[in-house]
């Protein structure tokens, strides 16, 4: 008997679960981690590709973010090429409790309940989830989301590319992440992107203690990850990272995945040694008038295809292209059609989009590599096209987990950092298979391990792990040959490339970001930030000047002596001195009300070429004069642990309840009282809510008198029920900044901005994997993995859905795992063993 793979994938893996339901949307939650807002639009977040897992429909999470200083209204969200009937799929989601207004496409893709993302505030973002549809071994494809939004009553529109690849779980062991992005922005903007983590290995296992380890201090988890959780094999997280761009040159960061042990049937496994997995790799352009492309992956392709298939290709960076892109091809029997790319100009922020389409008229099976070029006849990318059919012929790709990464002179990157996946995709295996590196550069590769063998059988992948040293500084190109045979033919396949540069030069950051300064004019008060600045490039460097910058206000923070750095600061490698910034005390008598952006400036040069740099950190300064400040002056929890601050963050898990966070704002003044006092609590993060019952602070419409010395307090809950439904699944961040106060006095109105306050909440997910996951099967092993049930009391996964296309009840149920015959449901308990599993028989 044989049944597509794609129905049965997209219904058992969306389970619903007792007392945990991880299947929902996230919604809007307030920004804050910088002090400024850098521009005015709406963007979502540029992703690596995700892995369709086992070729199982995937889950994946999209971040958008409102980088103006108002409120983004009206957001729509549409796909490429809609479907316009309901599926199967909808219909279940329906029955799931997702709203029909959920978007497919055509080849499968969902966007799942965009309506939760309607309207976001300035500064903030929201998230909501999507399905890929399954997908064939070794196939890959994309989809193109647009979203249309007013800002000021002015409408904008601004897209982005998904990218999904088919990936087997025994292709590569080990938690990975899959791609590489390049980030632009203004000096001194956060932006933010997504990088796809996924863990590979024996289905049931999991790797414990799982840390992202950055390579720069100023690129930092955002949101969908807390380092130290469990990862377990077949489970897909979209990691969202934050980026500051403070230093004025190009740089790279590398964000790598280490783990400290492997946990296999409850057993654990190479428990104190430290993995690391393939890195994810960041290009850091600090510049506004940048182009960026981001093109959509080309599926496999049927020899001949009688239909040409499109790629979406659209423009992320923060300038407008000057001209069109134009696609050849080194195999002419590939037929590209990029007249519509050549005759657009692609906006920035991805505000349009351009296709390219495909097809090839040959009945043999073949491939070619595509290059992307723009007007100026730079490469501005490449891909690998296949196009196969039943003919007994081999056809193999080699996709290398990044097409562009940097590292320091002298550096060894981590042990498998690099991997190139293999993929057979023909009818036929590749025989006397050798595994050629070529690397055309001055670093050194050092093959770590490998899964390929000398026959790459059809269907089948494998992969090949590595790391770099850098020997000396420069430019160079990485990439590797598979040569093999097959019925006395000989075939050479060659993978796509890896550029990489190996700087020597030094790299300076400035921790911590996001920094307000405030203070009242009483004679008293002041404020003091350290400052850490840092070198983490490969060379000295050597100081020119250090400054602090601040607006045109009457009272400005200044350099402190105590700081150890200076304008002739020679900083060593790895080496760090600090700059001390003071604010206030002022006189009682100043009436001044005023704030500002000050920004810590540093000029340095050194490497090789000695080239001169320089490195920003901005920070809000305010003034409150008149005798009028409403502070917060004390920040507690209860049933959470952790003092919420960025070095130990309130945690909070389900079996914790309530969770409750209390803010504390006093009326600091000794002359007037605060009239009119309300707390904004608009811009809280998406399962934060306040709790009204206890709070005795003014919120929404209401307003309150706090006399002078009085305080109020404002009680905020972590909501488990909606953190259930949280886009970022089992890890959810919660970092906010303290809700803002307004109030008059007979002097004026008055506001006091708001403090960081960092939290999160682990919950538990159930990691969902197909076995035979080849297009078609007689039976298929569906493996349910608990990750994180520790941080529950019980857990009961129910899968159902499936009787409308099923034929028979499924079989062999695990000892913890219950089948339901009237409707073919099954129910397994997590808790007690974290592994379940069944198989079912698939019908004609």
């Amino acid at each position: 008997m044989k049944f597509n793979v794609n129905s049965l994938s997209r219904l058992v893996l969306v389970p619903t679960f007792v007392g945990t339901v991880l299947v929902g949307c996230g919604s809007s939650s307030g920004g804050g981690s910088s002090p400024q807002v850098t521009s005015g639009h709406v963007s979502i977040d540029a992703m690596t590709v995700v892995p369709v897992v086992n070729g199982s429909a995937t889950r994946g999470t999209l971040y958008v973010h409102n980088y103006s200083n108002v409120t983004a209204t009206g957001l729509q969200f549409g796909v490429d090429a809609p479907k316009k009937s309901q599926s199967k799929f909808q219909s279940l989601l329906s029955s799931l409790g997702f709203k029909s207004s959920s978007l497919e496409t055509k080849d499968g893709f969902s966007l799942l309940n965009p309506e939760l993302c309607s309207s976001i505030p300035a500064g903030g973002s929201c998230a909501l989830n999507f399905m890929t549809p399954g997908l064939a071994n070794g196939d890959k494809g994309s989809s193109s989301i647009t979203l249309n939004y007013k800002i000021d009553g002015s409408v904008s529109s601004t897209n982005q590319i998904v990218n999904y690849q088919y990936v087997s779980l025994s292709a590569l062991s080990g938690v990975n992440f899959t791609g590489d992005l390049t980030v632009t922005g203004a000096q001194g903007s956060t932006q933010h992107v997504v990088g796809y983590l996924y863990a590979g290995g024996n289905v049931g296992s999991k790797y414990s203690n799982v840390n992202l380890k950055s390579s720069s201090l100023t690129t930092r988890i955002n949101n969908g990850f807390i380092n130290g959780q469990d990862v377990a094999s077949g489970q897909v997280i979209a990691v969202e990272f934050a980026v500051n761009l403070q230093d004025s040159h190009n740089s790279g960061v590398n964000v790598v995945p280490e783990w400290s042990g492997v946990k296999s049937n409850n057993r654990q496994s190479l428990l104190g040694a430290v993995n690391s997995g393939a890195m994810l790799s960041l290009a850091l352009i600090p510049s506004q008038n940048t182009v960026n492309y981001i093109f959509g992956m080309v599926p496999i392709l049927n020899a001949p295809s009688t239909t040409p298939v499109s790629i979406s290709v659209a423009n992320n960076g923060n300038a407008s292209s000057t001209g069109g892109l134009t696609a050849t091809s080194d195999n002419p029997v590939l037929q590209i059609d990029d007249s519509n790319c050549r005759s657009t100009v692609l906006q920035a922020n991805a505000a349009n989009t351009c296709t390219i389409s495909f097809s090839e008229s040959s009945a043999t099976p073949g491939s070619a590599i595509v290059t992307f070029k723009n007007s100026s006849n730079q490469v501005v990318g490449t891909q690998n096209v296949i196009w196969t059919n039943n003919l007994p012929v081999p056809a193999v790709y080699l996709t290398p987990n990044v097409s562009n990464t940097t590292f320091a002179k002298g550096v060894t990157t981590p042990e498998s950092s690099v991997v190139f996946l293999v993929s057979n995709v023909g009818n036929a295996p590749l025989n006397g298979t050798t595994y050629v590196p070529t690397n055309t550069g001055p670093a050194t590769w050092v093959q770590d391990s490998t899964t390929c063998g000398a026959v790459i059988n059809a269907g089948g992948q494998c992969s090949i792990t590595g790391h770099f040293i850098g020997q000396d500084d420069g430019a160079g190109v990485f990439y590797i040959f598979a040569k093999g045979n097959y019925s006395s033919i000989n075939y050479n396949f060659v993978s796509l490339p890896i550029r990489y540069m190996v700087t020597a030069a030094p790299s300076l950051v400035i921790t911590p970001s996001g920094v307000n300064m405030t203070v009242m004019a009483n004679g008293v008060e002041s404020k003091t930030q350290t400052y850490t600045v840092t070198n983490q490039g490969s060379d000295p460097a050597l100081f020119t000047s250090l400054v602090l910058n601040t607006a045109n206000t009457q009272t400005k923070p200044i350099i402190a002596n105590s700081s150890t750095c200076s304008s002739t600061t020679t900083l060593a490698e790895s080496a760090s001195c600090t700059v001390v910034v003071t604010y206030g005390p002022e006189s009682a008598g100043n009436t001044s009300n005023e704030s500002g952006v000050a920004t810590l400036h540093i000029d340095y040069h050194g490497g090789t070429p000695d080239v001169a740099r320089n490195v920003e950190n901005s920070f809000t300064y305010t003034l409150i004069g008149n005798d009028s400040y409403v502070a917060l002056t004390n920040t507690s929890a209860t049933n959470l642990l952790g003092n919420g601050m960025e070095s130990n963050p309130f945690s909070g898990n389900p079996m914790l309840d309530p969770m409750l966070i209390t803010l504390t704002y006093t009326n600091q003044s000794t002359n007037y009282a605060a009239s009119g006092f309300n707390l904004n609590t608009n811009n809280l993060p998406y399962g934060l809510v306040v709790e009204s019952a206890s709070s005795t602070c003014a919120t929404g419409a209401n307003t309150m008198t706090l006399s002078q010395g009085a305080s109020c307090n404002l009680v905020l809950k972590v909501a488990r029920d909606l953190l259930t439904n949280s886009a970022s699944g089992g890890s959810v961040v919660l970092n906010f900044t303290s809700p803002t106060g307004t109030w008059t006095t007979p002097m004026g109105f008055y506001s006091a901005p708001g403090n960081m306050i960092y939290a999160n909440y682990l919950q538990p997910t159930v990691v969902s994997t197909l076995s035979n996951n080849n297009g078609s099967f007689e039976s298929t092993v569906l493996t349910m993995t608990a990750v994180n049930e520790s941080t529950v009391s019980s857990l009961t996964v129910n899968v159902k859905g499936v009787n409308g296309w099923l034929e028979s009840a499924p079989i062999d149920p695990s000892n913890n795992c219950t089948i339901n015959g009237s409707d073919y449901s099954v129910s397994c308990n997590l808790k007690t063993e974290s592994t379940g599993n069944v198989t079912y028989i698939m019908p004609n």
